[in-house]
């Protein structure tokens, strides 16, 4: 009803609502966790745990779907106990991390679906008494600044903000200018691994 009604053009960022006069801007959220997941198989690694609550979002049931395609498309049994189901934030990865460190699920890489959150399991795992990478290894998701400052650098999948940001600012204006843009009103954008220091392989 309010994009209906709207006095100006309109423009958001990840969401799955599909409306004709909406600008959507949002990455390609499958692809972020088959990327990351299948970063962990080719280093070696095959129980790999899922960190977040994902049923509670669209964004982020699209990257645990991510997840699953790279366990099968590479024969590793999808394992529900190495889903951990905490909420993506620091406390929820604290969490996670202290578990995996007092399991005995054998898991020796991590995949997140945010930075704050895979900082938050490598705090939980120390806690516990995992080295990281040597013990557990972890991929963020988001690629912040602060993945710079982390010991070790975390490895994390950029979905690139700010050029999200500029391409919607260029359609909102163009919609501005013109009443209309010239192609599509969602545009799904690229992802990719940033190789950092929080992986290590097992060969």
């Amino acid at each position: 009803p309010f994009l209906d009604a709207a006095p100006c053009p309109v423009a958001i960022f990840d969401s799955s609502v599909e409306h004709p006069e909406l600008i959507n801007v949002r990455s390609n959220d499958e692809m972020g966790l088959y990327l990351s997941t299948k970063y962990m198989i080719n280093h070696g690694h095959t129980q790999i745990a899922f960190v977040a609550d994902y049923a509670s979002s669209p964004v982020l049931t699209k990257r645990f779907l991510g997840y699953q395609r790279a366990l099968e498309e590479c024969g590793i049994p999808f394992r529900p106990e190495n889903v951990l189901t905490y909420p993506p934030s620091y406390e929820g990865g604290i969490e996670a991390g202290r578990k995996l460190a007092r399991s005995n699920l054998d898991v020796t890489a991590a995949v997140t679906t945010a930075d704050i959150c895979a900082i938050g399991v490598m705090e939980g795992a120390r806690l516990g008494g995992y080295r990281i990478p040597v013990d557990l290894s972890i991929i963020g998701y988001d690629d912040l600044s602060l993945c710079r400052y982390t010991t070790p650098k975390l490895t994390s999948v950029s979905q690139h903000i700010t050029e999200k940001a500029l391409l919607a600012t260029r359609l909102l204006i163009e919609k501005i200018k013109t009443g209309k843009i010239s192609g599509p009103a969602t545009v799904e954008t690229d992802v990719e691994i940033v190789d950092r220091q929080s992986v290590v392989s097992l060969f």
